[in-house]
């Protein structure tokens, strides 16, 4: 079906937590690897790094390869009125029956259908299942619809109004579609080869699914512990909040927020992907548990067991690409009060992937509580520390900070700070480089990036600075080039007509103060600066643009 308009927008940005000086505060998931906290890279084996000593620059990136995307679920939507279903299935509304009186199925539809496979409850009227139904029939509602059925078999229902479960139902080989929610509190609901998209809330009493794709871009709820998922593709694209969570046989969930259980989280040969995760206790099996970069998932309990039935186990957590915003970091954490393990050998199973740290106050087996001793780079490592507490759907935890150094092998362009009044943040965009004067489509930035934003310009010096110079060709005129733009929270607050004025002085446009910057290099090197601060823009937002002009002198 095709997707409504505007249903997500996966991962969206989310705002940094902060920093201190020494360290990282890290609440906010990157899109890509990067090689560095506020570093621009090209294919051509050169970067450009903006700012010195920051630890929250974000980046943001183009869309890119999105772990969400890989859920069975994701591509669930629907059509965002009657008249485009009726356009996607290729017919009219003369081939509906199109409901005139609210009533029950049995009295107002069946007898009346005469061979239709179409129906239509329009806005106004309320149309209550009151009977199996094991037919093709397609329902399409702008009224309201109640399900007071216990089994709806190859049934397609299309909602745009109000969709109520009031009776325990077992969707059997049958679609359904809810731009704005689905009401079943006090219901169970079973699927089962079933596809169910909720465009808001689906909440019931039980839940328990088998080979089906469920997509809930509200809150998904259900009470009952023994709802269970099974062989199915779950994608919620909201924070995610349940007593008990069990998943089997290859399920996948994906939840774009925060994913909090605060019971028991059974996890059997399937997946979870969460921005973050919250969970008292998690007994996990042929499990992978997966993270974004800066993603944290922190357990009271977590047991690495094996059923009967298990011939190949493994526990795995992985660092997953595919977000919009960088806080610097690239890692993700998992942490735990205490892990247990079933035997011994079962180290061996457990794989701690790449980019992942792991901190953890005891380990041990399962059965004897003899201590385990966990070894690793990433293991309790020195500097990182959860702190807690969520904000925008993340958990903040602390690791080293990063911090750029320059050698004598960079260029370096340093602008000086009397060009502002006062602290300002930037965003750095439109990164180029120019070859003897000429844009070059050849070279391009990697990793998809677009911008650095929160660069600050304070009492330090901002430096520019280009690195890899010396993969650089002789001979040749290589321009680098970005705008930084005064970010606009910062200037509308603080940017007065005293300081308008002052920042175009020059010629009332803008000002070149490109002899008031310096730029140094290594030897074998010529070096030129462009240095030009103006407003644009309808806003006429602040900004420098700079131009770095660098020649590598013929051996």
């Amino acid at each position: 079906m095709k997707k409504k308009n505007l249903l997500f927008v996966p991962f969206l940005a989310m705002a940094l937590v902060g920093c201190n000086t020494n360290d990282e505060m890290v609440g906010v998931p990157p899109a890509e690897s990067l090689p560095g906290v506020n570093t621009v890279s090209f294919t051509n084996n050169t970067s450009l790094v903006i700012g010195e000593g920051q630890t929250d620059v974000k980046a943001a990136v183009s869309r890119a390869a999105n772990p969400a995307t890989e859920n069975p679920a994701y591509g669930l939507g629907m059509c965002a009125s009657f008249d485009e279903a009726l356009a996607e299935k290729g017919i009219t509304c003369a081939d509906c029956f199109i409901l005139s009186a609210s009533g029950n199925y049995s009295e107002v539809v069946a007898p009346n259908l005469d061979n239709k496979k179409y129906v239509y409850v329009p806005a106004g009227y309320t149309l209550t299942i009151n009977q199996n139904l094991e037919s093709s029939l397609i329902l399409f509602v702008d009224g309201a619809l109640n399900v007071n059925a216990e089994r709806l078999s190859n049934v397609e229902i299309q909602c745009w109004g109000v969709l109520n479960l009031s009776k325990d139902v077992k969707l059997y080989k049958s679609k359904v579609f809810a731009a704005f929610g689905i009401s079943g509190k006090n219901v169970d609901v079973a699927l089962e080869d079933a596809s169910v998209y909720s465009g808001g809330d689906f909440a019931c009493k039980k839940l328990t699914t088998n080979n089906a794709v469920l997509r809930v871009d509200g809150q998904l709820s259900y009470s009952d512990s023994l709802s269970e998922f099974k062989k199915t593709g779950i994608y919620v694209d909201d924070a995610l909040t349940l007593g008990h969570l069990s998943l089997t046989d290859g399920s996948e969930l994906y939840v774009n927020c925060l994913l909090k259980v605060n019971s028991e989280m059974k996890v059997t040969a399937s997946k979870v992907t969460a921005l973050s995760i919250l969970n008292k206790n998690a007994k996990l099996c042929q499990a992978t548990i997966a993270l974004p970069a800066a993603g944290c998932a922190k357990f009271t309990t977590l047991d690495f067991v094996n059923y009967d039935a298990t011939t190949s186990n493994y526990l795995k957590f992985e660092n997953v690409a595919g977000n919009n915003v960088t806080s610097g970091t690239q890692m993700a954490l998992v942490v735990c009060d205490e892990f247990r393990f079933y035997k011994t050998d079962a180290v061996k199973e457990f794989t701690l992937g790449e980019d992942v740290y792991l901190n953890y106050n005891t380990a041990c087996l399962a059965y004897n509580y003899e201590p385990i001793d966990l070894n690793g780079e990433y293991i309790n490592a020195e500097g990182v520390v959860y702190i807690g507490g969520v904000k925008d759907c993340h958990l903040n935890f602390k690791v080293p900070a990063e911090t750029p150094s320059y050698t004598d092998a960079d260029v370096v362009l340093t602008i000086p700070t009397e060009i502002a009044a006062e602290e300002w943040f930037l965003k750095a965009d439109d990164f180029a480089i120019r070859v003897d004067g000429q844009h070059q489509d050849v070279i391009q930035v990697k990793d998809g990036v677009t911008a650095l934003e929160n660069i600050r310009l304070t009492e330090e010096d901002l430096k520019v600075a280009v690195k890899g110079v010396a993969n650089l060709e002789a001979d040749k005129d290589y321009t680098y080039e970005v705008w930084l733009w005064i970010d606009e929270n910062t200037w509308l607050e603080t940017f007065t007509d005293a300081d308008r004025a002052a920042w175009v002085s020059g010629d009332g446009a803008g000002t070149d103060i490109t002899e008031a910057c310096t730029i140094v290099g290594p030897k074998g090197y010529t070096l030129r600066k462009n240095v030009y601060k103006g407003l644009s823009g309808h806003a006429d937002t602040p900004y420098i643009k700079v131009s770095i002009h660098i020649t590598k002198d013929k051996e």
